[in-house]
């Protein structure tokens, strides 16, 4: 399971599969289906037919993949992930989407700008994971980002 479904779906979610292990056959089995940051293309066609025989089909982002910048700090084979896995099919959303879930009010706002149809429902998600801590107790604190994230790095050195 993955950070972003741990933290964002764990409370709703029935069942996680990845998608190298999905048999095309079973996706009838499911009313709602949540695709985390990527789109398969093994499955593309099926999700187009899925949504016209009324599944729900809902993209869940927890970072701005879908504005590229070619000129940014990412390292290249990651660009060419986004851009295969994600950033193609943003003009043909509205054929195999029909929601997108976002995790903070900025996504959301950034995502409805490049997304090119306004039929596509954009929702908010509160985190899942809500256990408290104690308070006057030393954290280590893991961060889950890659060495692509230079500025969250500033970011962090600053602070520590």
């Amino acid at each position: 399971m993955t950070p972003t479904v741990f933290y964002w779906l764990n409370k709703g979610i029935s069942r996680v599969i990845n998608p190298n292990q999905l048999y095309k056959k079973n996706l009838n089995d499911f009313r709602t289906i949540v695709l985390v940051r990527y789109i398969p293309l093994s499955i593309l066609i099926d999700l187009i037919f899925l949504k016209r025989n009324s599944k729900t089909i809902v993209l869940l982002l927890d970072d701005n993949l879908l504005d590229l910048n070619i000129f940014s700090e990412l390292p290249l084979p990651y660009k060419l992930k986004i851009f295969f896995n994600i950033y193609c099919y943003k003009f043909f959303f509205n054929l195999f989407i029909n929601e997108i879930w976002v995790t903070n009010k900025r996504l959301g706002a950034k995502v409805k700008q490049k997304i090119s149809t306004s039929k596509i429902d954009i929702k908010l998600l509160s985190l899942s994971y809500s256990k408290s801590f104690e308070l006057k107790k030393i954290f280590r604190i893991a961060y889950l980002g890659t060495s692509s994230h230079t500025k969250e790095f500033i970011f962090f050195k600053k602070i520590i």
